[in-house]
């Protein structure tokens, strides 16, 4: 309804000429300068309901183990353990049953990585303890015994504070590389896992969960990367008079990478060997595609390089922000082209000097000096 003052009648269409002024001056203050990573800045979300789609597909067919198959019989059969589809009370087993866990005989890492490494191995062993998540599919083991299924993963997401999934709901959070003039920016994209929920927030508090240092860092340089999983709840704070959604984080889960590298040459054509995790490793890291956010004064491991065919378009006024990919300019014709080699000289090349030539300028030369021969 419109506002009426005195008599006067409701002035409707002033009101909405007000609203949608309001509303173009909040969508002017934003500004998109890269990939740097803040857990507090901020935009409209209405800016980001194309984005908030693009998540969707990532969040199905995650799971945690309930607890391990105590059984004494003959493995596959037992020996292996129970697990869940998380943010669901039940889960559909390959049975076709709904229950509250389904038995799996074991974990197939092939896919993404060697059960034989130190690595997966750790995984392997947290996951098994209920620190660690899969992103995966039921598969039957063998021919051999029917009605046995293991768990193919696709994904690994392991707890580096130790912790099994604490309560509060388990979201997927993305980066989108929207920065912001004034708080709250909307910047965090966050998926439900296993469900279709999708959500804006203005950041994470990670403070919860006592994270080291080194913890921080590690989930910093992989939210940036999109490979996140919060567990907690959402909390609504005021910053700068507006209401804000702030995900207060009680667990959370870093994706163990399967694509380490130490030159470009390891990674296909698509990607590039960048630095990540505080500089502890390096990975193959996808490169900037036409639009998206490139270098710029930044750590490394938030370094990002433009695809193949493109450049870095940057502001020579701020030599330290980040540019944006674009497309390179065309080379002249002929540019590439060798220039053609200088003509050789034709003229005479000096005479070598004599030996009595020599011994005539030494001696003109100790005259002019005042000097006498010996």
């Amino acid at each position: 309804q419109g506002i009426t003052i005195g008599n006067e009648t409701p002035q409707k269409p002033l009101i909405m000429a007000r609203i949608l002024s309001m509303l173009f001056c909040h969508l002017a203050l934003f500004a998109r300068v890269g990939n740097s990573f803040p857990l507090r800045k901020s935009v409209s979300a209405l800016v980001l309901n194309a984005t908030l789609e693009e998540g969707r597909p990532d969040s199905a067919t995650y799971f945690e183990v309930t607890r391990p198959d105590l059984r004494r019989c003959v493995a596959p059969m037992c020996g292996g353990f129970y697990i869940r589809r998380v943010n669901w009370p039940k889960t559909r087993c390959p049975n076709g049953r709904n229950a509250k866990d389904c038995y799996v005989s074991d974990l197939d890492v092939a896919e993404i990585g060697s059960s034989g490494s130190e690595k997966f191995q750790h995984f392997i062993s947290q996951f098994t303890n209920g620190t660690a998540l899969v992103r995966g599919d039921f598969a039957p083991v063998s021919e051999n015994f029917t009605g046995i299924y293991k768990l193919v993963a696709t994904e690994a997401w392991i707890s580096p504070l130790g912790l099994k999934s604490t309560k509060g709901d388990i979201w997927r959070f993305t980066d989108t590389g929207i920065r912001c003039i004034a708080a709250p920016c909307f910047s965090l994209h966050a998926v439900l896992l296993n469900g279709r929920k999708v959500k804006a927030f203005s950041g994470v508090d990670l403070q919860v969960t006592n994270a080291s240092a080194d913890m921080d860092v590690r989930a910093h340089q992989q939210l940036s990367d999109h490979n996140l999983i919060v567990t907690g709840r959402k909390t609504r704070v005021k910053v700068n008079g507006v209401r804000a959604h702030v995900f207060r984080a009680t667990n959370f889960y870093t994706r163990v990478l399967t694509d380490s590298c130490t030159v470009d040459s390891d990674c296909d054509e698509t990607a590039w060997c960048r630095t990540v995790l505080g500089g502890v490793e390096s990975a193959c890291t996808r490169f900037a595609q036409l639009g998206e956010s490139c270098e710029g004064a930044t750590l490394p491991w938030f370094f990002e390089r433009c695809a193949p065919g493109l450049t870095c378009g940057r502001n020579a006024d701020f030599p330290g922000a980040n540019g944006e990919c674009i497309e390179k300019e065309p080379t002249p014709k002929g540019a590439n082209q060798e220039p053609a080699p200088r003509p050789v000289s034709q003229e005479p090349k000096p005479e070598p000097v004599s030996t009595k030539a020599l011994s005539t300028l030494s001696r003109l030369a100790a005259r002019m000096f005042g000097r006498t021969e010996q």
